[in-house]
């Protein structure tokens, strides 16, 4: 067989996770819901939407949010297994959770673009620093170069004319 492998690069598999991570693990929680506060699986949820946000884009953390709002929705909101909501406490969890969903990935996009940046800047000062270091090599030859071919004269007037009245 050849080397046709698959390859799938991580903002795929960001997205990927994004639509199926919300749903899994609301799925798991499900038969938690009534000793599990709704505030906690939010703050569970919102560790799925950071680490779909680490991982891949900006565009996968916020699909990553909103369903993980969804299935919030859907999966612990009374009344259940439909999309609506009929406590206000359960309305401002699940906008919260899309709204720090929301940030996140813009944070973490934010912090990836950062990244980048440092490291162009790090291979900038790199190359100045291999520069001005190759600089000082060439200046110090040259400086040698001159002291050792430089032909030995006088330094001073009353040398030059000695020296020239005893090469006559």
């Amino acid at each position: 067989m050849g080397g046709c492998v698959t390859h799938l690069d991580a903002s795929r598999v960001a997205f990927l996770v994004a639509l199926v991570a919300p749903l899994a693990i609301t799925g798991v929680l499900v038969p938690f819901r009534d000793s599990v506060p709704n505030t906690s699986v939010a703050l569970i949820l919102v560790v799925i939407v950071v680490a779909v946000a680490a991982l891949g884009n900006r565009l996968a953390g916020a699909l990553a949010a909103i369903w993980a709002a969804v299935w919030f929705n859907f999966f612990f909101t009374r009344p259940y297994q439909r999309f609506t909501i009929t406590r206000p406490a359960d309305v401002q969890i699940a906008l919260l959770l899309l709204v720090v969903g929301l940030a996140v990935s813009q944070l973490a996009a934010r912090a990836r673009r950062l990244q980048v940046v440092a490291i162009t800047d790090a291979d900038y000062l790199a190359r100045i620093h291999d520069t001005a270091t190759l600089a000082q090599s060439v200046k110090a030859r040259r400086e040698q170069w001159s002291i050792t071919s430089r032909p030995s004269s006088p330094r001073c007037c009353t040398c030059a004319a000695a020296v020239s009245s005893t090469a006559r």
